[in-house]
C-alpha cells in the first residue's frame, strides 16, 4: 500500500516552487517553534516609560533583536528561539541602563519580563538575573513546557520522549482504549487518537493509526518539549486533545558535547507482579509432570533481557555568531527472550501429536495447513522461532489469580475432536472403537526478544544577515524488530519481521522585516516506510477457528490458530508541508 499526503493551506500555484499558506497573525500569535518576549518598562514610581530602547540578545548565538516601548511602556519581541540564555537591555534618556540576564523564552509562550529603571546617576548600570514566573499571566491556554535539563533528568522511564507527557497535569494513559502509535496519552478525558503531535512546528501525525509518525527517543536532540492540554492557540487546531510540540536543539557559539550509555538487564531489575504470577504457574506445572518447564520456574517467570542505549552529541560554531551545527546519534540494542502463555484462559490449541494423527488420517486441511512448516504464521507449533509447549488446561480454584489445578482429572489433555481411523461404510457412522481423539491444551511459548534502533539527528543554523536566518534539520530513524508477533498471534505462531525507516527534513527561513513585523516560511518532507512481514514473500497461513462448543463446557473461542488475514502488509507515506507565518508585534 502506498500513501502520499500533500497538505497545503492556500491556493495551488502553477509554479514549480512550493505552495505557501499565508497566515496573518494578530499580535497574540506566535510561531509553533518559537516564543515571544514582552514586558512593561516603568520607573521607580511605577510610571510607564515610553520610547525606551529594548535590546534582546541570545547570548548563545549572538542574535540581537531591538525594539522600543510604546506609549504604554510596552515592548514585545516575537519569534525568538526557545532558550534560557537571553539578555534584555533597556536604555532610556534620564535613566540608568538596566540589564536582565538569563532570561528564559519558552516554546509557544508569551514570556513576560517587566523592567524597572532607576534615575540616571543613582546607581549606574544595574544587572539582574531573570527568573521565569511560576504563573503565566499573559495567556489563557493550559500548557506545560519541559527544558532539555528536565528531559534528561526527569524519571519518565526512557523510550519515547512522549512518556514525558504523562507527567503533565490532566494527562494519563488511556489504557486498553489506546489504539495509536507510540505512547498512549489521554488529555482531559479525550481519546488517545485525539492528540496532535508536532516536530519543529510541523505535522508529525500518523494518519493511518494516529499517534506520532516519527518517535523521538534521543533526549539529547530536544531542547524544548511542550504539552498543551486546554485552550490552545488557533494556529495549532486539528485535534481536541493534547497539542504536543517538540523543538530540536540548535548549535551555539560554544562547543559542547556528550557521551552516554544506559544499561539494564534482568539481574538488575526486580520481578514485577505479572512475572511473579507466571513464575508460580510454571512452578506448579514443573512439579506436576512437566519438568521441561523447570528453567522457567527457577527464574520465577522473569524474562531474560539486556538493554543498551548508547550515543553522543556534538555542537558548536561553524562561524561565530553566524553559523552553528548540532548532531546527535543514539543506538538502542536489546537482546533476550520472552515467554507468554494463556494458562487458565480456557483457550486451547492442538497438541503436536494430534496434528500428526490428523495428517496421517487425511483430516481436511491437516496436510496443507495444520502441519505445513513452510507456511509463515502458523499453526502454533509450525516453523516459527522459539520453543513451544502445550500443557493440559489449568484453572485457579481459590480466586487468587494463580493457577493451582488442572481442569481434567489427573492432568489429562482435552479430547476436543474425534477422527475415524477407518473408512466406514457409506452412510454408516464410524465405529466407536475406531474413533481417535485429537487432543488440545493451553500454550506456552518462549521466543527471542531482540530489537535494534538507530536514530541520527542534525541541525544547522545560519544567521545570513542581521535580519535573515536559515535553519535546516534532518532526522534518520532505522528500527528493526525481527520475529515480531502479530497482534494476538504470539501463541498462535504468527511472527513477522517489522523493519521501519523514517526520513524527515525540515527547513525554516525567517525574515525580520522590521522591529514589529516578522515572516517565517517553513518546508518539511517526511517519508515513513514500514513493513509488517514481507509482502513479496511467503504468504502466511490463514486464520482458522472451529465454530461452536467443541471442548470445555461453555468455551466457544478455542481451537483458533494461524494469523490475521490482513497480514503481511506495508506502508510508505510521503508527507510534504509548506507554511508561511506573518507575525506582528
Amino acid at each position: 500500500m502506498y500513501e502520499s499526503f500533500m497538505r497545503r493551506c492556500g491556493k495551488s500555484l502553477s509554479s514549480i516552487f512550493a505552495v505557501f499558506c499565508v497566515l496573518v497573525a494578530v499580535s497574540s500569535v506566535f510561531a509553533q517553534t518559537t516564543g515571544n518576549l514582552q514586558g512593561v518598562v516603568k520607573d521607580q514610581t511605577g510610571a510607564v516609560v515610553a520610547g525606551a530602547a529594548v535590546k534582546v540578545t541570545n547570548t548563545e548565538t549572538g542574535i540581537v533583536r531591538e525594539t522600543t516601548t510604546n506609549e504604554d511602556g510596552l515592548y514585545r519581541v516575537v519569534n525568538l528561539l526557545p532558550g534560557s540564555a537571553y539578555q534584555v537591555e533597556v536604555t532610556a534618556t534620564g535613566f540608568s541602563n538596566r540589564i536582565v540576564e538569563n532570561v528564559a523564552v519558552r516554546l509557544a509562550t508569551e514570556n513576560s519580563v517587566d523592567v524597572e529603571l532607576g534615575v540616571q546617576g543613582a546607581s549606574g548600570e544595574v544587572t539582574v538575573t531573570g527568573e521565569a514566573p511560576l504563573i503565566n499571566s499573559t495567556q489563557n491556554q493550559l500548557s506545560t513546557s519541559y527544558s532539555q535539563k528536565q528531559l534528561t533528568q526527569l524519571p519518565y522511564n526512557g523510550g519515547s520522549i512522549d512518556n514525558l507527557a504523562l507527567l503533565t497535569p490532566g494527562v494519563l494513559t488511556p489504557g486498553d482504549a489506546d489504539f495509536t502509535n507510540g505512547v498512549g496519552i489521554s488529555a482531559n478525558g479525550n481519546r488517545g487518537r485525539s492528540n496532535n503531535f508536532q516536530l519543529d512546528g510541523q505535522d508529525n501525525n500518523d494518519n493511518s493509526v494516529a499517534g506520532p509518525s516519527l518517535t523521538i527517543t534521543n533526549t539529547q536532540a530536544i531542547c524544548d518539549y511542550q504539552v498543551t492540554t486546554n485552550n490552545p492557540s488557533a494556529e495549532f487546531g486539528r485535534n481536541a486533545g493534547a497539542q504536543v510540540n517538540a523543538v530540536t536543539c540548535p548549535g551555539t557559539n560554544n562547543f559542547h558535547g556528550s557521551l552516554f550509555e544506559y544499561f539494564s538487564n534482568n539481574s538488575l531489575n526486580a520481578r514485577n507482579n505479572i512475572e511473579k504470577q507466571a513464575g508460580t504457574a510454571y512452578r506448579f506445572l514443573a512439579n506436576n509432570g512437566f519438568s521441561q518447564l523447570e528453567g522457567l520456574a527457577n527464574r520465577g517467570g522473569q524474562n531474560i533481557f539486556s538493554n543498551n542505549r548508547l550515543g553522543g552529541s556534538l555542537g558548536g560554531p561553524i562561524k561565530k555568531n553566524r553559523a552553528f551545527f548540532f548532531a546527535t546519534f543514539q543506538a538502542d540494542i536489546q537482546n533476550g527472550e520472552a515467554d507468554t502463555s494463556n494458562l487458565g484462559s480456557g483457550g486451547l490449541t492442538f497438541t503436536p501429536q494430534s496434528v500428526q494423527i490428523a495428517r496421517s488420517l487425511g483430516f481436511p486441511g491437516a496436510i496443507s495447513i495444520l502441519g505445513n512448516t513452510n507456511v509463515g504464521g502458523g499453526p502454533a507449533f509450525a516453523n516459527v522461532p522459539g520453543t513451544f509447549y502445550v500443557v493440559p488446561a489449568t484453572q485457579d480454584t481459590n480466586g487468587d489469580g494463580v493457577i493451582d489445578a488442572f481442569v481434567n482429572p489427573g492432568g489429562a489433555f482435552t479430547n476436543s475432536l474425534f477422527v475415524c481411523n477407518v473408512a466406514p461404510a457409506a452412510g454408516a457412522p464410524c465405529p466407536v472403537a475406531n474413533l481417535v481423539p485429537l487432543q488440545t491444551g493451553e500454550a506456552i511459548r518462549i521466543s527471542g526478544n531482540n530489537s535494534r534502533s538507530y536514530q541520527f539527528i542534525t541541525k544547522e543554523d545560519f544567521n545570513i544577515t542581521d535580519k535573515d536566518t536559515l535553519n535546516v534539520r534532518y532526522i534518520y530513524d532505522n528500527t528493526k524488530f525481527p520475529n515480531t508477533p502479530a497482534a494476538g498471534g504470539f501463541l498462535a505462531g504468527s511472527f513477522f519481521d517489522v523493519p521501519s525507516k523514517n526520513n524527515n527534513l525540515g527547513v525554516t527561513y525567517t525574515r525580520l522585516i522590521s522591529s514589529t513585523f516578522t515572516n517565517e516560511a517553513r518546508f518539511n518532507f517526511s517519508r515513513l516506510d514500514v513493513k509488517f512481514g514481507d509482502p513479496n514473500g511467503t504468504l502466511p497461513a490463514p486464520g482458522i477457528s472451529f465454530s461452536g462448543q467443541r471442548d470445555v463446557p461453555g468455551n466457544f473461542s478455542s481451537l483458533g490458530f494461524g494469523t490475521a488475514n490482513n497480514l503481511p502488509q506495508s506502508r510508505k507515506v510521503d508527507v510534504y508541508q509548506e507554511q508561511d507565518t506573518f507575525s506582528s508585534a
